[in-house]
């Protein structure tokens, strides 16, 4: 975080113009017999040194919280530093994040450990992933995930695969049923609103129209969701 710190203020302090470190990172314990702690190099070109990065570092923080791996840049390098398992995360996660920008990615999922799949109707993910992505990357920063759009094997499917990933399971699976609680309580609403249609003409909420029973004659039945909706 200080050569970090010193290369933004100060350029070229720590990496050449050829966009290279000037001397390796060498740490206590680098080599020691039987530990794969080690410290790996991702360099990037500038263009996406800010996307990696993000506001105030929310991308890069994100991206070291699912993959459980010490994530920072030094110029337009990444160091990933941590143990095999960790780091290859983190890279494969960088990698990812990386290529998404060009849409829904083909991402190999098979053996692997660390993520959870939801399907995702895609009349719902625009609630998933919110104006501009907003939603969804709130959800990774509660959850401490990654989440990725997979690209459709299927092209007449209407679902998509949303890929949670991150080396945490609580993490992940809070995040799934953080999902497929908002796809539930979107599909009671659809569910209500066509009720109302069907039996108030769909002019609107009919709990705003008859507010004391059809003709004066009392209250309304209560139409509302189920007692725990919401919980």
């Amino acid at each position: 975080k200080v050569m970090s710190a010193v290369e933004y203020k100060h350029p070229h302090t720590f990496v050449d113009e050829g966009g290279k470190l000037k001397k390796p990172i060498n740490q206590p314990g680098d080599g020691t017999a039987g530990d794969d702690w080690e410290v790996e190099q991702f360099p990037m070109v500038q263009a996406d040194l800010s996307y990696a990065l993000g506001a105030s570092g929310s991308t890069r923080k994100k991206l070291a919280n699912a993959s459980g791996c010490i994530i920072d840049y030094i110029g337009s390098i990444a160091i990933i530093c941590g143990v095999l398992e960790e780091r290859q995360r983190a890279k494969d996660y960088l990698g990812w994040l990386l290529k998404q920008r060009d849409g829904p990615l083909d991402v190999d999922i098979k053996g692997r450990t660390d993520v959870d799949t939801v399907n995702v109707h895609k009349e719902h993910m625009g609630l998933i992933t919110g104006y501009k992505g907003e939603s969804l990357r709130e959800l990774e920063k509660e959850t401490e995930t990654f989440c990725l759009i997979k690209e459709k094997e299927n092209p007449e499917s209407p679902f998509e695969q949303l890929l949670i990933f991150g080396y945490s399971p609580q993490g992940r699976r809070r995040a799934k049923m953080m999902v497929e609680g908002a796809i539930e309580r979107r599909k009671m609403l659809e569910n209500q609103h066509r009720y109302d249609d069907r039996h108030f003409g769909g002019r609107g909420d009919f709990r705003d129209r008859v507010s004391h029973g059809p003709r004066g004659y009392g209250p309304p039945p209560s139409y509302g969701p189920p007692s725990g909706y919401g919980d």
